[in-house]
């Protein structure tokens, strides 16, 4: 691991802002192709494709064997696979509707490798990636109108851009600032109805503030963050309550709605086949009917989920179509996720705390309450690195730690035998 990389004891991380030209303009390229859609078997992602040969050097050179995090993770997305190909031919899948979902499976693996090394060199390597993506669902998207383009597909890169751009520049004002940019972007999620962004931008900006103000030195900013929670909150609750009528909580109860008789279908069929599962892209007209009643019974009668049947949710989409083996990986990964999340509530600050909290958070939300689609597969990838960089960062924490109390005990034992302090002089 590159001590560079990242701060492990608290102190400033010791990065050399040294742009590499030619390799940022390929990363730009790599994100721009991650969401370029090619029609082969379903729709498929150019930077996927590219991504193959990336994970096959980072096999070949780039990764160790002893990289045991990243060789857990590969395991239990394997078996994933392994679940996936074996519920298919048992269930007599279409062949197209299978290799669809194999290929989903199969991407996440390539991703995960493939940015194990991208972020191995540098942990600012995310961000031309960010923005070429954004850039790309820009263009290829531009039919789509700008609420549901947030929401749906740039707001997480927005938001992951502009907390990279502030750990790149911000030097000492980085945790400021990083409050206020998602403060502000939690003001206009709000504005545009993103409540989910919105949601997560205030999470993070309300543990980042947590932790600057527990700094003994900044303590006295402790005012200036309140009296600012508070107009925050008052802003917010001003437009939701004056900027949107009544056509905030109906749209609000209306989504619930139809994500919860989705997870109640989805949970229903877990029940009736738990261990193998109905197959890939399922449309099962008895699981159509319980959506339908699930939705009536909540109170919406509209029905636009009865054709995917997923569950709005990773885990219950994996369980669903290919059994409880199948969904291990991604409760492995919802464990890992909240390992992570507890780790950056104990860690020492650094310039990537606000963006890698933020995509730990953004990762839970859409494992829960996400289906399995579209760029989805990417960014199970990458939040499983940084799963796994941060799991590194404690090792080498807890390493260090031991080392200075181990230190201090052989200091503190020689000044009671009256000896020479050697402990001291050697640190």
């Amino acid at each position: 691991m590159n001590p560079r990389s990242h701060s492990a004891l608290g102190q400033k991380p010791a990065i050399t802002l040294r742009p590499v030209p030619f390799g940022t303009f390929l990363l730009l390229v790599l994100g721009v192709l991650l969401v370029t859609e090619v029609r082969l078997i379903g729709t498929l992602w150019v930077g996927e494709l590219l991504l193959i040969p990336v994970a096959l050097v980072a096999l070949a050179a780039g990764v160790r064997r002893t990289d045991y995090e990243l060789w857990k993770f590969v395991g239990f997305y394997c078996l994933t696979l392994t679940a996936y190909i074996a519920t298919d031919l048992i269930n007599g899948t279409a062949m197209n509707d299978a290799l669809r979902a194999w290929a989903r499976v199969g991407f996440v693996i390539v991703t995960l490798v493939s940015m194990r090394l991208i972020l191995k060199k540098s942990r600012f390597n995310l961000l031309p990636v960010f923005i070429g993506m954004m850039a790309g669902d820009l263009v290829m998207k531009r039919d789509v109108p700008f609420a549901n383009l947030w929401k749906y597909f740039i707001s997480a890169l927005v938001i992951s851009m502009g907390l990279y751009l502030i750990a790149w520049f911000g030097n000492r004002l980085v945790y400021i600032l990083s409050c206020g940019f998602l403060c502000a972007v939690a003001v206009f999620s709000v504005v545009i109805d993103s409540r989910a962004v919105a949601g997560f931008c205030l999470i993070v900006a309300g543990v980042l503030g947590a932790r600057v103000i527990a700094m003994r030195r900044l303590k006295i900013l402790f005012p200036m963050f309140f009296i600012g929670g508070i107009i925050l909150a008052c802003l917010v609750s001003w437009l939701l309550l004056n900027e949107t009528d009544d056509t905030f909580g109906q749209r609000r109860n209306g989504s619930n709605v139809s994500r919860l008789a989705s997870i109640y279908t989805a949970a229903e069929t877990v029940v009736q086949h738990p261990i193998l599962g109905v197959g890939s892209w399922s449309q099962l007209a008895e699981a159509a009917d319980r959506h339908r009643q699930n939705s009536a019974r909540l109170g919406q009668m509209d029905d636009n989920e009865t054709t995917t049947q997923n569950g709005h949710s990773t885990i219950l989409q994996s369980w669903t179509e290919a059994g409880v083996v199948a969904s291990l990986a991604f409760f492995y990964y919802f464990w890992r996720l909240l390992r992570s999340v507890k780790w950056m509530l104990a860690k020492p600050l650094d310039r990537f705390y606000a963006v890698e909290l933020f995509l730990l958070v953004n990762g839970i939300w859409n494992l829960l309450f996400s289906p399995f689609n579209g760029a989805m597969r990417i960014y199970v990838g990458i939040t499983t690195c940084i799963c796994i960089v941060l799991a590194e960062e404690k090792m080498l924490f807890d390493r260090n730690a031991a080392s200075r109390r181990k230190m201090l005990r052989q200091i503190e034992t020689e000044r009671l035998r009256g000896g020479p302090v050697t402990g001291l002089q050697s640190a």
